[in-house]
């Protein structure tokens, strides 16, 4: 029994060098085509040195590199891996969005400077400058 394992292993790994040197071939003609594709349309860099670019654009605007935004799209999560690096977990929960409210400030200019009311005041008074806020609806009540 031993010895028909060690032969279908000693055959498996034999065939498979075909096989892996086919697919190391054709990856490799791949990427010359993808090359040949970037150069067609413009960019002086291979395909590697354009996503490599991208990632360290990436990176510096969002703290993620593109894989970190793949990953993320998957779970759910925020995951980063700059944020591994520095001793955090990969992925966190995404912190719960908290609902808002749009305010409306009227303020009005008076002897001591300038006060702000959430309804406009009656008579002929004109707003000094009206604010539009969102806050969250816990700071909305008065």
């Amino acid at each position: 029994m031993p010895r028909r394992v060690l032969f279908i292993t000693l055959f498996a790994l034999l065939s498979g060098c075909g096989l892996g040197r086919y697919a190391i071939e054709h990856t490799v003609d791949e990427v010359h085509a993808m090359d040949s594709t970037t150069h067609a349309l413009g960019s002086p860099m291979s395909t590697v040195q354009t996503f490599w670019v991208l990632d360290g654009i990436s990176v510096i605007n969002t703290q993620k590199t593109l894989d970190d935004h793949l990953v993320s799209w998957i779970s759910g999560d925020d995951c980063s891996t700059l944020k591994a690096l520095h001793g955090e977990p990969y992925c966190q929960p995404k912190p719960v969005e908290v609902p808002k409210v749009t305010r409306t400030s009227y303020c009005y200019k008076n002897l001591a400077g300038t006060t702000c009311y959430t309804q406009p005041q009656p008579g002929n008074y004109q707003p000094a400058g009206i604010r539009t806020e969102q806050v969250p609806i816990t700071q909305a009540m008065p």
